[in-house]
């Protein structure tokens, strides 16, 4: 039986399960805005941008030419944690439900908007470096050499070892979702102290002893989320 809330005038169901994240996340692996297959890139665009036209979302994920002649590719990781967030646990704010051709180049920020509004975001130290749960979306950011930020989205780990399964948007030309292996440390090198990385798990880190990754700066926690919504994960 589904059961149904209602929260600030939203009615939200209940059946939001860790079988249900998982088999979510990992049905978007492979989509791509600029898969050779238009199957393929019409599925991407109705599950990422659901509340806008299919020939803008098309468009919009396909990029364009810069003046130079080098490709402008959008970056979807913030986007399909969106989606996950819609889909997943049906939330609803103004950002979710407005089309992405009226909030371009909004949707990063957005998110850490739309987790305080649930009461899920989380930016503490001490809780950011243990390990994620199912269903935690990690925002990772600048690795000491200008990289940019990034959203995953967690689908499995490993308390054991420290490995971080996830599936994340902006992947190879930065449209496709694919599914990623990471290691968490919580490194031991003065600089980096007080801080938890994800790193590359064949490699963790550099011959000067600094993380081979990039720190986490924040986390939409599906616990939290479980909690503002009533439910248990």
């Amino acid at each position: 039986m589904v059961w149904l809330i209602l929260i600030n005038g939203y009615l939200y169901m209940t059946n939001v399960t860790i079988t249900k994240i998982q088999e979510t996340l990992r049905s978007w692996v492979g989509l791509s805005g600029r898969s050779p297959n238009l199957q393929n890139r019409e599925l991407h665009a109705k599950t990422i941008l659901p509340n806008d036209t299919t020939s803008f979302a098309l468009s919009y994920f396909y990029g364009g030419k810069r003046p130079n002649g080098t490709m402008m590719i959008p970056s979807t990781c913030a986007l399909v944690t969106q989606a996950y967030l819609r889909e997943v646990w049906g939330l609803h704010t103004s950002d979710l439900d407005t089309g992405y051709q009226y909030q371009i180049g909004q949707a990063f920020s957005d998110v850490a908007v739309i987790a305080k509004k649930y009461n899920a975001w989380v930016t503490d130290k001490n809780e950011l470096s243990e390990i994620p749960g199912i269903g935690d979306c990690l925002q990772i950011g600048d690795n000491g050499s200008g990289g940019a930020y990034h959203f995953l989205n967690v689908v499995d780990y490993d308390a054991a070892t420290g490995a971080i399964i996830s599936v994340d948007g902006g992947q190879v030309d930065g449209s496709w979702i694919t599914e990623r292996n990471r290691l968490l440390v919580t490194p031991e090198v003065k600089f980096y102290q007080n801080s938890a990385w994800l790193v590359d798990p064949d490699k963790p880190y550099k011959t000067d002893g600094s993380p081979n990754g990039r720190v986490i700066t924040g986390k939409v926690s599906a616990k939290k989320l479980a909690e503002t919504l009533g439910l248990t994960l």
